[in-house]
């Protein structure tokens, strides 16, 4: 992977680099009801500089509140340890050549660290002590929990979980925690329970963003630890200490961790942690555990990661859609040859449509590659709609890609699969499937698109008009003075 190397090891680091290369700018005064929110939203249309709030009305100054961290190219850049200069596409590709190479490494407990400076057990450890925004106008609360990594451990093996599921605050001391049915940590939930257990929870806010990352993608499966994967992506082992009351390993260098337990029944708590305002330009709402907090550690002047979804950040939360790269793996290993390019979304629309590029070398290739996509566990967040086009279309582009759908795809050229596994409850026919017990799967059906030129024909591919991007990017670079 052609790399810039990882020029931070925490999120402060990361925060500084972003500010080196000027894609940081500081607000002073924001309040946390709803104005942070509208800021970022309305920042995101118009600039890509992630955003970091201090002096938040109410709140002592150094308690600050990091939003539209990675909407930019070279800020994702920066967390994938790339290169600045890459198109997104050229940035997919790096990143799914970096996955290859991971060997993980298993974290290391350091006894102390920057979390470790304060904590707050008792009536000390109140959740309001932090500045928690109203992200969107009409959200039932105050989320903590967006840009963060809850930690869970296993009650049979040990193996520890890092995912990302949100959390709102509900009062001083209780906080939602958003883990949906398949979910690791409803699993791990579900056999404490069953003994009469309480299950015991760490929910960081603001860490590495490596751990992020890791976190929130499903580069692992049952039994892996998202610490040893992101410690084998950065070439080091991720530093660990025990929170104070779970014993549960957290980031060292976490800037905010909120421990507590989710008692069993008949004590379980069950509520509505939303409305929440979600990628889809509208609001969901699920029904979802409390934890009651026994504990919070953080550092001096912590900073939490806001990582909510806006309607002009597509793809989320990244700039690119990083398990694109996954996908695009999948093919690879599935031994279909000619891929030139895998990408989430058409527009704004993320991420229901999975596209890919490629060039035909034998009839039935799209067809083929559509099908290994559709069905793989890498796309089981979205790619409802699957479109296959020649590698002439920039499929990062929604106006390519629907012209290749409108001029290149016949009836005969679309399928639908029902029954598929999904994590997501959108797109055609979504639908839960209720298996034995109280397990649940979410399924959908997949529609799959075939928009190339069919190959029997390719002596008769119309010649396109694009220019040839080396010269276009050659003329750009000489006359960007004058035009732009």
């Amino acid at each position: 992977m052609t790399s810039a190397a990882f020029s931070y090891s925490d999120l402060r680091g990361w925060i500084h680099e972003a500010e080196r290369i000027g894609k940081l700018k500081r607000v002073a005064g924001a309040h946390w009801d709803k104005e942070i929110g509208c800021i970022s939203e309305l920042m995101a249309e118009r600039d890509t500089s992630a955003l970091l709030f201090d002096e938040i009305p109410g709140y002592p100054k150094g308690f600050r509140v990091l939003s539209n961290a990675f909407i930019d190219l070279k800020t994702t850049g920066l967390v994938l340890g790339a290169a600045e200069d890459l198109s997104r596409v050229e940035m997919v590709d790096a990143w799914r050549q970096r996955l290859k190479a991971v060997t993980p490494l298993c974290s290391v407990d350091v006894g102390v660290g920057p979390v470790t400076e304060h904590v707050l057990t008792g009536p000390e450890a109140d959740l309001l002590r932090f500045p928690a925004p109203l992200w969107h106008e009409k959200d039932a609360g105050r989320f903590l929990g967006t840009g963060c990594a809850v930690v869970t451990k296993d009650l049979d093996d040990g193996w520890v979980n890092v995912g990302t599921y949100r959390c709102r605050v509900v009062d001083h001391n209780r906080i939602t925690v958003a883990a949906n049915p398949g979910k690791h940590g409803t699993d791990m939930m579900r056999k404490y329970h069953a003994q009469g257990k309480p299950f015991p929870v760490a929910i960081v806010c603001g860490m590495d963003p490596l751990v992020f990352l890791s976190a929130g993608h499903p580069y692992t499966g049952s039994g892996e630890c998202a610490y040893d994967f992101a410690g084998g992506l950065r070439g080091s082992p991720i530093e660990v200490v025990e929170g104070a009351t779970t014993g549960l390993p957290v980031p060292a260098s976490a800037e905010l961790v909120i421990e507590g337990e989710i008692p069993p029944p008949p004590k379980l708590e069950m509520v509505q942690d939303g409305p929440f305002g979600e990628w889809k330009r509208s609001y969901s709402s699920g029904t979802h555990p409390v934890m009651e907090v026994k504990s919070i550690m953080h550092r001096k002047d912590p900073i939490i990661l806001g990582v909510a979804p806006l309607k002009a950040h597509i793809p989320f939360p990244f700039s690119i859609p990083v398990m694109a790269s996954e996908v695009w793996n999948v093919l690879e290993h599935a031994g279909i040859p000619g891929v030139t390019g895998v990408w989430f979304g058409l527009g704004l629309i993320w991420p229901v449509f999975l596209v890919i590029s490629i060039k035909q070398s034998y009839a039935g290739q799209a067809k083929q590659a559509a099908l290994a996509a559709a069905s793989c566990r890498a796309n089981t967040v979205g790619g409802m709609y699957v479109v296959v086009v020649d590698d002439d279309i920039d499929i990062t582009n929604e106006k390519d890609v629907l012209l290749a759908v409108a001029a290149r795809a016949t009836i005969e050229d679309i399928q639908v699969l029902h029954g598929m596994i999904t994590k997501a409850p959108m797109g055609p026919g979504s639908r839960r499937h209720r298996a034995a017990g109280e397990n649940r799967q979410l399924l959908s059906n997949r529609v799959l698109i075939d928009a190339c030129w069919p190959f029997a024909r390719r002596d008769e591919f119309p010649v396109s008009t694009a220019f040839d991007q080396a010269y276009a990017h050659q003329v750009l670079e000489k006359w960007r003075g004058s035009l732009l």
